[in-house]
């Protein structure tokens, strides 16, 4: 299974590193590119967009900080749904709103893509360690 990463700050970074860690084929993209270079290092995919990120892999991770960020990432003009495959799979853990998650998923849908509402609890060092709780929706 190909992962994609989308959204590489406090908790993404950690999050990605530990799915290159065990040995996942992982795609990332971040806007600081710095980031995403740390993780290329590590073995991780470097895309130049998130349509980039969407076009390699079968699941994608976002974690950026609201939703007009996540809509930016998922519909926006190089966004992730612009060429993913039909069945793929959106994994939001940013912390929004339950109703604007689920618009996203009825958007989503339409594009015979799945999309989780799935915020993280246990701070940067469960992140770091692999030990975060998903509270998926």
């Amino acid at each position: 299974m190909k992962a994609g990463f989308v959204g590489l700050g406090r908790m993404g970074k950690p999050m990605a590193a530990n799915l290159v860690r065990k040995g996942f084929d992982v795609t990332v993209w971040n806007r600081t590119k710095s980031a995403a270079e740390e993780l290329g290092e590590k073995g991780a995919r470097i895309a130049k967009t998130p349509r980039e990120v969407g076009e390699s892999a079968d699941i994608v991770f976002t974690c950026v900080p609201d939703e007009p960020q996540i809509r930016e990432v998922i519909f926006g003009e190089d966004g992730i749904s612009a060429n993913m495959k039909k069945g793929g799979v959106i994994v939001d853990c940013s912390t929004i709103d339950p109703w604007k998650a689920s618009k996203i998923a009825e958007d989503l849908a339409k594009e015979d893509i799945y999309f989780l509402d799935a915020p993280i609890t246990g701070s940067t060092f469960g992140a770091e360690a692999g030990t975060l709780k998903f509270m998926v929706g």
